[in-house]
């Protein structure tokens, strides 16, 4: 339940409720497979004490719409059974030493925006000879509470402006396999931040602006979306 009109405070101690919590995640996770991605509440909830227990249930409750975004609730639901592993995936990080190869950790998409993936990846490399990467796939809602939580620590606790690049748990594409986010990101790279709005000076970017609708993407949150979320040029959901 949301805390309609209330924004959320939060106190110095929260601040350090905050890091308990991603340590413990942390050391609970697979660094082999990603496994946190695909966790649901029980497995989290095991992991923390009443103390975080109890913030938790204030994060879950914030409302959004108090801060500044507008995004629709799209429900809590447990990870779908058919989620396909990508794996060995590596892309060009744009440091300031120079350019250097990455991997990526494990990530997961549903079997049918898998298959959509993979043959407009295809296309992508016919067209232009490069092609893209997920960055980031399936999150389920207990790692999109973790996601919001690492940022939110980040952005030195800064929620409104956490929720304009992290959405709320259950307002997440990422956790929705119905509307499947994927963040994409060039193989020929990115910023040592990870993907930014410059993806959109790149051919990949303009080519999924004319292709991607092909297989069922859909760009999410273009410049001075309804919902008040950050330009996310790499951010496509598969609605097909």
């Amino acid at each position: 339940m949301t805390e309609r009109g209330k924004r959320f405070n939060i106190a110095r101690i929260d601040r350090l409720t905050v890091s308990s919590i991603l340590e413990r995640v942390q050391i609970a996770d697979d660094p082999v497979d990603s496994a946190a991605a695909r966790m649901g509440f029980d497995q989290l909830y095991s992991l923390l004490n009443a103390k975080e227990l109890q913030f938790v249930g204030r994060i879950l409750a914030i409302d959004p719409k108090n801060h500044g975004v507008a995004t629709s609730h799209l429900g809590i639901m447990p990870p779908p059974a058919d989620l396909v592993p990508i794996r060995g995936q590596r892309y060009l990080v744009n440091a300031q030493e120079g350019q250097r190869e990455t991997p990526i950790e494990t990530q997961y998409l549903p079997e049918r925006t898998h298959r959509a993936y993979l043959a407009m990846n295809e296309h992508i490399k016919r067209d232009l000879d490069r092609g893209l990467v997920v960055e980031s796939g399936y999150r389920s809602p207990a790692f999109q509470l973790v996601t919001l939580l690492n940022y939110f620590q980040r952005f030195d606790f800064d929620i409104d402006r956490t929720f304009k690049l992290v959405a709320a748990v259950g307002h997440s594409e990422h956790g929705f396999p119905e509307r499947q986010a994927i963040d994409l990101a060039p193989k020929t790279g990115v910023s040592e931040g990870g993907v930014d709005e410059s993806f959109a000076l790149t051919d990949e970017y303009l080519w999924l602006l004319q292709n991607a609708s092909r297989y069922g993407f859909v760009l999410s949150y273009p410049k001075g979306n309804p919902d008040g979320i950050t330009f996310e040029p790499w951010h496509w959901s598969h609605r097909k």
